[in-house]
């Protein structure tokens, strides 16, 4: 059974909670990414993604260089631990209707990530389709 240490993206990059989303949103477009962590020294704090921004900025036409990161990031990640097996991370995102899991290690440091995506090229296509389907019945229920 694999370990979420030896399917996750080792290389993440993180943003501050007081940066603005402005900032944030430069980072996300420059690094190619839909999703960021939001850590101090290491310890997650929340999550920004894209739909945050579209959500919580152009919708309600907020000015992104004077709304701080903290103030629209989702505070409740899916986390889990490295040593964790992949079928953890599906579950989690079944339950939450996330695409996305960060890992830590014992110290509750961050350390990865995993995406649905790299599930479905890690793992099987049966296990990438069933996350999928969890989480479409999750947000059909949800609206």
């Amino acid at each position: 059974m694999k370990k979420l240490g030896e399917i996750m993206n080792r290389e993440v990059h993180s943003i501050h909670p007081g940066i603005s989303v402005k900032e944030a949103a430069n980072l996300m477009r420059s690094l190619d990414l839909s999703v960021l962590p939001v850590c101090r020294d290491g310890e997650i704090l929340g999550m920004l993604t894209d739909r945050d921004m579209t959500v919580h900025i152009a919708a309600v036409a907020r000015d992104p260089a004077t709304t701080f990161v903290k103030d629209i990031m989702n505070p409740h990640p899916a986390i889990l631990w490295e040593q964790d097996p992949i079928q953890a991370a599906e579950r989690i995102m079944e339950d939450r209707g996330t695409h996305w899991v960060f890992v830590v290690d014992a110290d509750r440091t961050l350390v990865g990530i995993l995406s649905l995506g790299r599930i479905a090229r890690g793992d099987t296509e049966k296990a990438a389709g069933k996350v999928v389907n969890g989480i479409s019945r999750r947000r059909e229920r949800v609206g």
